[in-house]
C-alpha cells in the first residue's frame, strides 16, 4: 500500500474517533439530534469513512479517495451549517461551559478538521490514481 493511503486510513480513523466522541457529547450535554441529523451523520460521517479505509486497506485508491473526498464535502457542510452557523441547541456556542459542553466543542472542531484533511486526501487520491483501477 501507498504512503498515502496509509495516510487516508489514518484520517478516516481519527475522524471515527472524532465522530464517536462527539456522539457521547450530543448525549451528556444534552443536544438531541433529529432523525433527519442521526441518519445523514451515521450514514455520511459515521459509515462513510470506515468503508472509505476499508477500501484504501484494499488498494482500491481510486473509490477510497472518492467516497472521502465525497462524504467529507458532504460532512463538512453538515457539521459547519449545524455547528457553527444555523442557532440551535447543536451550535457550539449554545453549548454550556461545563466538560461534557467542552468535549462537544473540541470534537466539532476535530470533525471540521478531519473533514478538511478528508476532503484534501480525497482529491488527491483521486488525481494519483486516475490509471490504477
Amino acid at each position: 500500500m501507498r504512503m498515502i493511503g496509509r495516510i487516508g486510513i489514518t484520517v478516516a480513523l481519527l475522524h471515527t474517533a472524532a465522530f464517536v466522541a462527539h456522539g457521547w457529547a450530543h448525549r451528556a450535554v444534552p443536544v438531541d439530534p433529529t432523525t433527519f441529523q442521526l441518519y445523514f451523520a451515521t450514514a455520511i460521517a459515521g459509515l462513510a469513512p470506515v468503508v472509505a479505509a476499508v477500501l484504501l486497506a484494499t488498494n482500491r485508491f481510486r473509490l477510497g479517495g472518492g467516497l472521502l473526498l465525497v462524504a467529507g464535502l458532504a460532512a463538512v457542510w453538515f457539521g459547519i451549517a449545524n455547528h457553527y452557523v444555523i442557532a440551535s441547541p447543536d451550535n457550539i456556542a449554545s453549548v454550556p461551559g461545563t466538560p461534557a459542553g467542552e468535549l462537544f466543542r473540541t470534537s466539532a472542531h476535530a470533525l471540521t478538521a478531519t473533514e478538511i484533511a478528508a476532503i484534501a486526501l480525497g482529491a488527491f487520491l483521486l488525481g494519483q490514481s486516475a490509471g490504477d483501477e
